[in-house]
């Protein structure tokens, strides 16, 4: 849950996450301590999954729960991977939400997609993608 604060140990180093929705102590444990590889992982999320949240919108504003719910499974398994408890859990009720045909999926859609934004701005933050000359990322 966002506000929660965990810490662990890794190459004598404490490791907080507080107030936010990645959990980066466990991400850190999911890929046994390779900080080089959750780099580029967040670096590919942020240049590929940008259009996302604004997909997310679409669907429930044109009340189409079929996208909705593959919007929000896709989601769900970023989520988890990214170690994002609390948008994996919203995703999963979208998801279940649009496939039962219940029309409180779009609210939770438009809130997810929110949740998304705020996900790929965390990523930001602690890895910003530098613009090169050409306009290409990296």
């Amino acid at each position: 849950m966002v506000g929660e604060r965990k810490t662990v140990q890794r190459d004598g180093q404490k490791i907080t996450s507080e107030g936010q929705l990645i959990d980066w102590p466990a991400l850190l444990n999911r890929f046994r301590g390779d900080a080089a590889f959750i780099e580029k992982l967040a670096k590919t999320t942020l240049t590929t999954q940008k259009e996302l949240p604004g997909q997310i919108r679409e669907a429930a504003q044109s009340a189409d729960l079929v996208a909705v719910s593959s919007l929000a499974h896709k989601l769900k398994s970023m989520a988890g991977y990214l170690e994002s408890g609390e948008l994996a859990e919203l995703a999963k009720k979208a998801e279940a939400f649009a496939r039962e045909g219940q029309t409180d999926a779009f609210e939770l859609a438009l809130r997810l997609a929110d949740g998304f934004e705020s996900l790929l701005a965390e990523l930001a933050r602690r890895y910003p993608i530098v613009e090169r000359r050409d306009g290409a990322g990296g």
